[in-house]
Parts: C-alpha cells; structure tokens; sequence
C-alpha cells in the first residue's frame, strides 16, 4: 500500500468510477435510442404523406379507392396499413366537391402507427411513463398528414421543374448517390408528355458532353447543364440512358481538390440559373417548381458585378440577300412574320439552287434582321448573344434540313463565324444558338455595334435538296451583361435568400431538401439578419412555405423525398396542416 492512502480512499474512487460509468452509459442510451426514435418517426412522416397524397388524386369520387390507395403506398413505404388510421372530411375551400350524404369527400388525413424497439434505455431500467418512451419500447409514432384533392383534375397536370443538386466536397461520394437516385426516381414518377425537367448544379461545369465535363469547374460557368426537356424516358417509368438529362445526372460528381479548391456552395447563383430558365423558356400558363438540395449554408458572396440581360427582343426590318445568295430572294413570302412570336410565319419556297450543305455556300438563301432596338446600360459589359428561332420545314425527307445564323457589328462589313441549328422538325420548335457567355468570336460587343445601324442577324437556310420549304415565326435576339453591384456586395446567404424571393415572385414552387445541413451563415456581413444563423433556418426560409420543405440526415432514402415532391406538383393536391 502506498504511503498516506488507506484502503477506505481506494474504495470510495471504485465507487466513483461506477457511478460515472451508469452516468456514461445513460447519455449513450439516450443519444441512440432518441435518434433511433427521430429517425423512425422522419420515416412514418414520409410514408403517411405518401399514402395521403396517392389517396387525394381518388377524391372526391370514390372514399374507397382513396382508402385502399392510401394502405397501398403506405406498405411501400414500410408501415403495416393495419395500423393506419383514416379520416375524412370536407374543407370550406372545396365545398362543392363535397356531398357527405352522398360519401364524396376532399380532404384525407392519415395517421400512421410504428413501434420502435429500444436498445440501451430497457437495461437501465428507467423510470418514466409510455408515452415518455423509456420503458424499452415505444407504443406508437403517430405522425400525420392531409391532402385536398383538387376536384376534376387530371391524375398528372402540366409542370416545368428545375432540380438543383449541390454537389460540392462536402457531399461524399455516397451523399451524393444518394441525391442522384432522389433525382432519378422523380424521373421515373413523372410523365415525359406532361412533365419537363431541367437540371442545374451548383458549383457549376464546364459546357460540354456528360461525363466528359461534368466534374469540371471553371471558365464559363454553366449552372444549368440541361435545359427543360420531355426528352428523359423510353417509355411510362422507364429512363432513357441516353437523354441528357439522365446522362448529366449519372455523371454528376464531386468536383476534386484541383477542380474546386476550397469551399464554394454557392446557393445564390443556381438559384437564380433556374428562375431564369423557368421565366425564359417554361411553357406559360403551367405550373413551374424548383427542388433544390443541399447540405450546408452558401459561403461564397455575390459577386461584384450583377448579370441580367434584355429579354429576347424582336427585329422591325428586314432584307433579303440579293446577290450570289441561292434564289437571291431570302424569305420571299412574308418575311415580316418573324417579328413576333406567333401569328404569320416568314416563308422560303424551294430554297436555293444547289444542294450544298455549307453554310457559307453560295447556293443557299440568305435574308437580314435587324432594327432590334438593343439596349444596355452605360458601362455594362457583354457577356453573351443568344440567338432564337422558331422554325420548321416541310418534310424531312432531306437529310440536312438547317439554318445557319451570323451576327455582324459594323451593318454588314463583317460577319461571325455560323452557328447552326439542328435538323428542323415538320413541327415548329425553338432552336437556341449562342448563350450567356458566347461572344460568338467577336470580343467587346458593346453599345455601339448593338446599335440599330450596326447590328445584323444573317440567316441562311441549308438544305439538300432545293425543293425544301423553310418556315420562320420568330428570329428573336437576347444580349446577356454584367454591370457593377450596387454599393456593398451582399453576403452567402442573404444574397440566397433573394434569388429565393425573386423565384416564388415569379410564380414559382420552391421545394427545398436540407440534406445533414448542420453549418452556419458565418461569412455574412455582421450586420446581416442571417449572420451566424444556422444553415437549415436559411434553407427553410428559402422554401415555399414549411410544407415545401424537408430535413433529412444524410442517412435517408431521398426517393420517396423526391417522390412527395413530385405528387404535390403534378396532381393537383397539396399536404396541408392539420388543426391542433
């Protein structure tokens, strides 16, 4: 025995020892078992949605249906559907859909029941009533939800979405998967004659072919790699490997340390790629939705200069190329169709005299637009022209069937290089040439060679065969720009939180995922009502409303996350709260 320590000292450090081993041993109860119960109840959630939304789209008509869909999709989603528990009622909203004496009903709330099996807290024995759960098995979590069918609407209405997918360092491998199959089983739910989708990426790529170029990041930035497109099954349910959509998706990985170095989730910047994509090119009318994931909050500013551009804008003259120009005669049948969109169409019979396929072929028909009335603000930089033509041919009997399109700066003197449509289609289209940041080879556009006096659209119509008939409806143009910001640079995440407002100002649903978001707003301006705020308050704030928005650990399935998501914006029917 050491020298001053009596046997009496040694016992009572045991008993010590003991005791904070109990104390130990009761927080490892409590942090695994409550996050085992938290999960759970996250999946009972998710499921009870499910089966609420799938039940709704049978409503007013058929309670029955509505009942054995909701115990259908509640099986799918892991909860036994002889525990659920459903009600039915009428909301003064959709009054007259109801008719209680004759069973039709629009709303449907569903509860759902899953006992969870504790591990720790039953060998400590610990005090505590059932419904506090600490006796070794939770009874119940019951979770809830309602739906309100929209009365005589389709199954599947019309919808433009834009899925935005972060996939910066921070989303592992797995994370990443993870949202990727999200992304693919909302796919696979929608409709292609009905739904169209894009996809936008933040950090953003380089433009280019799938995977060759979607694991890039620099110089220009592309934050939508895929426009809207129907173009994404081979049929109901059934992805096509080869659209772009389900190619950009699949390839869609971590940018590497060389790529990307250091931290930028921009969340600012993507959001507003997919406003503008919807507001540009969504099909008025319909409903527009973006879904946006991420992990964490945005941490690079807005830059110092602001991007807009002039909207797409329409010519008030035109001329034909007269001279070693095919016929010599352009658009020969009312060539003032292509001032507008809709309406008259410009027409060029029997175009040409050769069947050259060059662009540059004397052969060919060639007619100028021009008179656009450009205007951008002092000290504004260009950084792209976008040229767009509605168009269409006669047959496509030829195998080349394209219109090729040339700017000029100086009334004419000088021409860019051609840029080139796809095969037209017997059915107007739009055919997008150029972009936000394509100079198309001539550098330092500025206010004087977008002048009426100076700028020119050329358009030249190649065909293989001269007996084509080319159709045009509108030859509009759009020029992208960038002017200073306006006083100080707003910071990550208030900079976020605009792009956010001015999309549901737009008209748009913003569904928003926080995937383990666990980081702050710490790189905003002191001064800022988001400064150090958590990252999952900043997401929820972004989304529509708290029923748009979703948080989830990275340890969740995000399929049926996706899957929610996608019911609420394509049949008419929506989650709504229940009362206390």
């Amino acid at each position: 025995m050491e020298k001053g320590k009596s046997k009496g000292e040694t016992g009572q450090i045991l008993v010590l020892g003991a005791l904070v081993a109990v104390v130990l041993f009761g927080f490892t109860a409590l942090a695994i078992d409550v996050g085992f119960f938290l999960r759970h109840r996250a999946l009972v959630q998710q499921a009870v949605d499910a089966s609420a939304l799938a039940a709704a789209q049978e409503l007013p008509d058929d309670k029955v249906l509505a009942e054995e869909m909701a115990r259908e999709y509640a099986e799918k989603n892991g909860i036994d559907p002889d525990t659920l528990e459903i009600l039915f009622s009428c909301t003064s909203q959709f009054a007259l859909a109801c008719d209680p004496g004759n069973d039709k009903w629009d709303t449907i709330q569903v509860t759902g029941h899953m006992d969870i099996p504790f591990f720790f807290a039953p060998v400590l024995a610990l005090a505590g009533t059932e419904d506090e759960c600490f006796l070794g098995t939770c009874p119940a979590v019951n979770s809830a939800a309602a739906c309100r069918g929209l009365c005589g609407s389709s199954p599947f209405q019309a919808v433009d979405v834009m899925t935005v997918i972060d996939h910066t360092g921070s989303m592992s491998s797995d994370d990443l998967q993870g949202a990727k199959d999200g992304a693919m089983a909302l796919y696979e739910y929608f409709n292609e004659d009905m739904q169209r989708v894009g996809l936008t990426v933040t950090p953003p790529v380089e433009p280019g072919d799938y995977c060759d170029s979607i694991d890039t990041w620099g110089d220009p930035e592309v934050y939508t790699p895929v426009p809207l497109t129907n173009d994404y099954q081979t049929s109901p349910g059934v992805l096509d490997p080869g659209s772009d959509l389900v190619n950009y998706t699949d390839c869609l990985d971590r940018p590497s340390s060389s790529e990307l170095p250091g931290s930028h989730t921009k969340i600012g910047e993507p959001i507003k790629a997919a406003t503008q994509e919807l507001v540009t090119n969504g099909r008025p009318g319909e409903k527009w939705g973006i879904i946006f994931l991420s992990d964490g909050a945005a941490n690079v500013y807005q830059p110092d200069t602001i991007d807009a551009d002039t909207g797409f804008l329409s010519p008030s003259a035109n001329a034909a190329v007269t001279s070693s120009a095919g016929d010599d005669n352009g658009f020969q049948t009312g060539a003032t169709g292509a001032y507008a969109d809709g309406g008259t169409v410009a027409t060029d019979s029997n175009s040409g005299d050769g069947t050259s396929t060059s662009c540059g072929s004397s052969s060919k028909d060639k007619h100028r637009y021009y008179n656009y009335g450009i205007s951008v603000p002092g000290g504004a930089d260009v950084t792209g022209i976008e040229v767009r033509l509605d168009a269409r041919i006669d047959s496509t009997s030829s195998s080349t069937r394209k219109m090729c399109v040339e700017l000029s700066w100086n009334g004419g003197s000088s021409w860019t290089s051609a840029q080139t449509t796809a095969n037209l289609s017997t059915s107007e289209l739009s055919y997008f040439l150029g972009g936000s940041s394509d100079d198309w080879g001539h550098s330092g556009w500025d206010s004087g060679d977008l002048s009426n006096s100076n700028f020119r659209v050329r358009i030249t119509n190649v065909g293989s065969s001269t007996s084509r008939d080319f159709f045009l409806d509108w030859a509009a143009v759009k020029v992208y720009y960038s002017t200073p910001a306006p006083g100080a640079a707003l910071g990550p995440c208030d900079y976020a939180m605009q792009q956010a407002d001015a999309a549901k100002a737009a008209g748009i649903e913003v569904f928003v995922i926080a995937w383990g978001a666990d980081d702050e707003c710490d790189n905003d301006d002191p001064s800022s009502p988001w400064y150090q705020d958590e990252a999952v308050d900043l997401l929820r704030a972004m989304a529509t409303d708290d029923l748009h928005f979703f948080e989830e650990p990275k340890t969740s399935d995000l399929e049926p996350i996706f899957q929610i998501i996608g019911t609420q914006l394509a049949t008419g029917s929506r989650l709504v709260p229940l009362a206390p």
